[in-house]
């Protein structure tokens, strides 16, 4: 009797969550055999090929053996056998990238079913770097003349940022770079994925396709590299300022309001420019309106610094504050500046106090002196 109860509850549960399911997705259903298949397109460095993935949901106790077969045309491609009871198995099969209308035969208890797979300009394509991936319709995927050459940048930029900051998010999973078709609050979204909008990603691989190492995905990235926001008193600034160290260390070439910005070229404009540009334009060249959210402008002042003292500083800086327990970060966008720019006086070894004030940043007089007292320097 309890066995026979045990049975009823499982049956149940699993029914459940095969109804919940049916509420979102598409089954294949028979009386005993719900199936749905997910398909996408994969591509990376070494292989690429069509993913097939098979996901069984069983609702007899007895069990029943099944026969799955992929045809391309009349040609078997890949076939398995497999024994399904009451639960989920998902089958997995790699055909190859060439195909395009693959067949799918479903064999059990003397009955046939067949399925025609579509693959389609809207299937998922999946390019797998070693820290990047990129998630993309196959309309989009297609408008790339070198996908590869791009995932390829992207690791090289993700590689800096660890350099520059001393870690990697997400405990060093690859970060997905996913098309979406919901609005996600931007151009492109940090996180794990990034949500990139799918309305602006064909004219965004224009400028791929055009050499352009692409300012908005690198921006987004340098976000997530941000980790858990320690010392973030503007996340636009900071995204943005880690961003020069990787366009310089590996002569990127950015486009960024029709202007390129091309590290490659001795006589090109950089970044520096850029944000020199952006200070001008809002009157802030010598003196900040607003320290906090005039970010450019901001920008502009800590590369000036960084022309003065060089990276290595910044990447101690960086550095330290990843030490500092929880208690030991500032809570204040005022209280992180003031580390931040104490930490690049003692590691830089100049005492850079005066010039932060002078372009109105609210250093205090603490800080001010700790940095005297550390450098021995005097007012």
């Amino acid at each position: 009797m309890m066995r026979k109860r045990s049975f009823i509850l499982l049956t149940f549960l699993v029914v459940s969550t095969v109804i919940a399911y049916l509420v979102y997705q598409e089954f294949f259903t028979s009386e005993d055999i719900y199936l749905k298949i997910e398909k996408n397109y994969y591509v990376s460095f070494n292989s690429k090929f069509v993913n097939l993935t098979i996901k069984l949901y069983g609702l007899t106790e007895g069990g029943k053996n099944i026969t799955l077969e992929v045809f391309d045309g009349n040609s078997l491609v890949n076939s398995t056998n497999l024994f399904l009871t009451i639960g989920i198995k998902a089958v997995s099969f790699r055909l190859p990238y060439s195909i395009r209308n693959p067949l799918l035969k479903i064999r059990w208890d003397g009955k046939l079913k067949t399925i025609g797979i579509e693959l389609n300009d809207k299937t998922i394509v999946r390019v797998e770097g070693r820290h990047i991936v990129l998630v993309i319709k196959k309309r989009n995927f297609d408008l790339f003349k070198d996908p590869l050459d791009w995932i390829r940048k992207l690791d090289m930029a993700y590689e800096a940022y660890a350099e520059l900051v001393g870690d990697v998010p997400y405990n060093g999973a690859k970060i997905v770079i996913e098309e979406v078709d919901k609005y996600p609050g931007g151009w492109a979204v940090a996180g794990n994925p990034i949500k990139w909008y799918s309305p602006y990603i064909p004219d965004a691989i224009k400028q791929v396709n055009e050499g352009d190492w692409l300012f908005g995905i690198l921006h987004e990235i340098g976000h997530d590299f941000d980790l858990d926001y320690r010392w973030v008193w503007n996340a636009e600034f900071s995204a943005n300022f880690k961003m020069v160290y990787v366009a310089e260390k590996l002569k990127a070439k950015i486009k960024e309001y029709g202007v390129w910005y091309d590290y490659s070229d001795p006589n090109g404009k950089t970044l520096d420019d850029f944000y020199a540009m952006m200070a001008a334009k809002t009157g802030e060249t010598n003196v900040l309106k607003d320290w906090l959210r005039h970010n450019d402008a901001a920008t502009d002042k800590f590369l000036k610094v960084k022309n003065m003292i060089g990276w290595e500083p910044f990447k101690k800086t960086y550095r330290a504050w990843l030490n500092l327990s929880s208690d030991e970060i500032p809570k204040t966008p005022e209280g992180k500046l003031n580390l931040f720019v104490y930490y690049l006086c003692v590691f830089s070894g100049k005492d850079l106090t005066q010039q932060f004030i002078e372009w109105g940043f609210p250093i205090s007089s603490e800080t001010v002196t700790k940095v005297r007292e550390v450098l021995g320097s005097q007012p």
